[in-house]
């Protein structure tokens, strides 16, 4: 049984070209780039949360998210669970290159933070003027635990992640732009392994696709307010 993986492989710590092989598992930037390669029905092909739509020409595709694919949201969420009712205020910021007009990271986002809290009760959206650049979107949820998450978007050509978590007795910081003060590239710690990927990924399921519509559900009518 192979593994294909669909993503940008600037994002992936292995060095590859086009596709890459380990141990039947092929990283490529999506699957009309291999001509050769004829999927069987046992193989199991993984697409970026981005690329939801095109998983329908795919027997039971996975997903993965971006932001649950980074080694420091994973050990920020193995800090923050091992509370098991964990209480706090919790601060994503991303300056981003995404350009979309639905805000998809958002709705992505906030499923990855909610593996920690639970479905968010409520959410808040304020968002700069349309015309503005760049443009800024603040997102501000309540949980049913009782935690409180901002979530804060700059829309530009640049890629960094803040994170910080003030809870019980438990403080966490981390921002990209200081992991390593030796690397050239700004955005040099934003990349995940294969291994993440496969570990972190979901199958695309009813469930999957009913929380996503909900949270989306919650971020339009919190942008109505």
């Amino acid at each position: 049984m192979r593994k294909l993986i669909i993503g940008d492989l600037d994002k992936f710590t292995l060095e590859v070209n086009q596709m890459k092989e380990k141990e039947d598992t092929y990283l490529i930037r999506s699957l009309n780039d291999v001509d050769h390669l004829v999927l069987s029905h046992d193989d199991q092909v993984f697409f970026p949360m981005s690329k939801l739509p095109q998983v329908k020409s795919v027997d039971d595709p996975y997903v993965y998210f971006d932001l649950e694919s980074y080694p420091f949201f994973q050990k920020a969420k193995e800090i923050i669970t091992s509370d098991p009712h964990p209480q706090g205020v919790f601060r994503l910021r991303r300056k981003t290159r995404s350009t979309t007009t639905n805000d998809p990271i958002i709705v992505d986002d906030l499923f990855v933070v909610s593996s920690m809290f639970g479905s968010p009760k409520m959410v808040y959206v304020k968002r700069t003027a349309k015309d503005q650049s760049p443009l800024h979107i603040i997102v501000t949820v309540t949980f049913n635990c009782g935690t409180m998450a901002h979530l804060d978007y700059t829309f530009m050509d640049e890629e960094v992640i803040e994170l910080e978590w003030s809870g019980n007795k438990k403080i966490i910081e981390f921002t990209s732009m200081e992991a390593d003060p030796f690397a050239t590239k700004k955005d040099h710690t934003l990349i995940y392994s294969i291994d993440s990927v496969l570990d972190h990924s979901h199958p695309v399921n009813d469930s999957l696709l009913k929380r996503l519509d909900d949270i989306r559900n919650l971020v339009t009518r919190g942008d109505q307010r």
